[in-house]
């Protein structure tokens, strides 16, 4: 749904995030905050203030992440607190000698695990400093969202006291009596924040140049990023630019958390697209994650990914131990190397249109390809012509036609293909009949960055960020090329319940 100004739509009662992209100026320009708001339009407390100096609340409902080129807002609706009323989000310029006519415009994007609604807020013809862009407001027992798009002549400040938040004046320094105890009562229209945000409203020279210097590390670390490669200089650079400016380098590393989170993903996909991860690529992502500290979910993802391309390499290079099963019987000097179960057969019969499935067991031994069912079929290693897998299936050609078929895997399916891999490059004595200098998987440096970046290091159904493969539009057994055209990111799941068929 295409929102205008003043228009609203319901929102789901749900974890949602409201993503705004930034065009014109680079988002180190501009400072974005969201306010929760009681039912008199005031904040409660300084924990409802959300900008770049405390990016999250105490409670984790609403947190601020912000790249290069864009911003999210990540609002955990069940768990806003019944005296929030609504919730605000607001743009203003750092630099307040600007006006959003500055701005080309912003592409907003509220979204669950679907889209929800979008809009565009241009900044043609505008001569304020701020922007109020949106609210998240009750409605009845829901949520609604409204568009806004409204100026407002002020800076962070300023549109922070429009919210109820107390910002005492910079006083000059006078030797005074000590102030009385205050009274315990306070108002309901304004807030007592923090000693922290009070440190920083009551020096606003100092805010301003210390902002200036976190924008200045951001800015460094987006252009570092941006050739998807951080070298030791770089890195060093870094860090004598926070001990300079007396920054504090892991915040702002949290701060640049979706940035970082990318690049670790493109460094990830890089490496796995080979199918190996060597020891010093394994270096490489190590010493990344031990210098950006990401979340350990990403560090566990990383290790998750590596270990089983790691453990599919091995089996393909014959580093597998058979395994004992009573399920089916094979000769003295037939090693059982996999038992796979729940295998769904397709198969087509020559001058036929209707197709033929078969569920049952798959084996895959020393000397066959076993599989089990109401229709078994017994295909001798010797005499497979070819085998390849895309997505969820396998596709195996025999000399004996009948014993031709497409096998669905599942989930599993490369270990399934390493395993036959490794079972015809032992019959044939290490020669592996599919591999040619002519016919190869392999997708270049350069494509592979192209695509990243035509994709946005997202997956290009669901816009996941994690599990990321470089995935052949036309499959490679189809006859599909490795040209960035024919090449799109899928994460694992997607890449998984992709149907192979043209």
């Amino acid at each position: 749904m295409e929102l205008v100004a003043g228009a609203n739509t319901i929102i789901p009662t749900s974890r949602i995030s409201i993503e705004i992209q930034i065009f014109g100026i680079d988002s180190s320009e501009l400072d974005f905050s969201a306010y929760s708001l009681a039912t008199n339009a005031k904040v409660c407390s300084d924990d409802d203030m959300i900008f770049y100096g405390q990016l999250h609340n105490k409670s984790q409902t609403i947190k601020l992440t912000q790249t290069s080129s864009s911003v999210c807002f990540q609002i955990n609706l069940p768990e806003v607190s019944p005296q929030i009323n609504k919730i605000s989000i607001c743009a203003t310029l750092a630099n307040e000698q600007q006006d959003f006519s500055s701005v080309n415009y912003l592409n907003i994007k509220i979204k669950n695990s679907n889209i929800i609604a979008t809009s565009k807020i241009t900044g043609q013809n505008r001569s304020e400093v701020a922007l109020i862009i949106g609210e998240f407001y009750r409605y009845q027992q829901s949520w609604k969202f409204r568009l806004i798009s409204q100026g407002f002549n002020g800076g962070l400040k300023s549109l922070a006291e429009h919210f109820g938040v107390n910002i005492a004046d910079e006083q000059p320094h006078t030797e005074v009596s000590p102030p009385p105890i205050p009274s315990q009562a306070t108002s309901d229209t304004t807030s007592n924040i923090s000693n922290t945000l009070k440190d920083i409203f009551l020096s606003p020279l100092k805010l301003i140049e210390k902002h200036k210097r976190q924008k200045e590390f951001q800015s460094k670390l987006s252009q570092y990023l941006s050739d998807g490669k951080l070298t030791n200089l770089e890195r060093q650079q870094l860090d004598e630019f926070c001990i300079e400016h007396e920054l504090d380098k892991q915040q702002l590393f949290k701060q640049s958390s979706l940035l970082i989170n990318n690049f670790l993903h493109f460094t990830l996909a890089n490496i796995i697209a080979d199918r190996f991860v060597g020891k010093d690529e394994q270096d490489l992502i190590n010493c990344l994650c031990d210098y950006f500290k990401p979340d350990q979910s990403i560090i566990s993802e990383i290790k998750t990914t590596i270990q089983r391309v790691n453990n599919i390499a091995k089996i393909k290079k014959g580093d597998v131990n058979p395994i004992q099963t009573n399920e089916i019987v094979v000769k003295n000097s037939e090693l059982i190397y996999l038992h796979q179960k729940d295998v769904l057969l397709t198969v087509q019969r020559k001058n036929a249109n209707n197709v033929e499935r078969y569920r049952g067991d798959l084996f895959v031994t020393s000397e066959r390809i076993i599989y089990k069912s109401d229709k078994p079929k017994n295909i001798l290693i010797s005499n497979i012509i070819s085998y390849e897998s895309n997505k969820n299936m396998i596709f195996i050609t025999s000399k004996t036609a009948n014993n031709s078929g497409e096998f669905y895997i599942g989930k599993d399916v490369d270990f399934v293909e390493a395993h036959i891999e490794q079972s015809v490059k032992r019959f044939h004595r290490q020669i592996d009949l599919r591999q040619s200098t002519n016919n190869t998987r392999h997708i270049t440096q350069e494509t592979r960055n192209t695509v990243w970046q035509r994709c946005n290091g997202k997956c290009v159904e669901c816009e996941s960020t994690s599990y990321l493969e470089f995935d052949h539009i036309i499959p490679f057994s189809k006859g599909g090329s490795n040209s960035e055209n024919n090449i799109q990111l899928l994460c694992r799941a997607c890449n998984l319940s992709k149907s192979d068929r043209i």
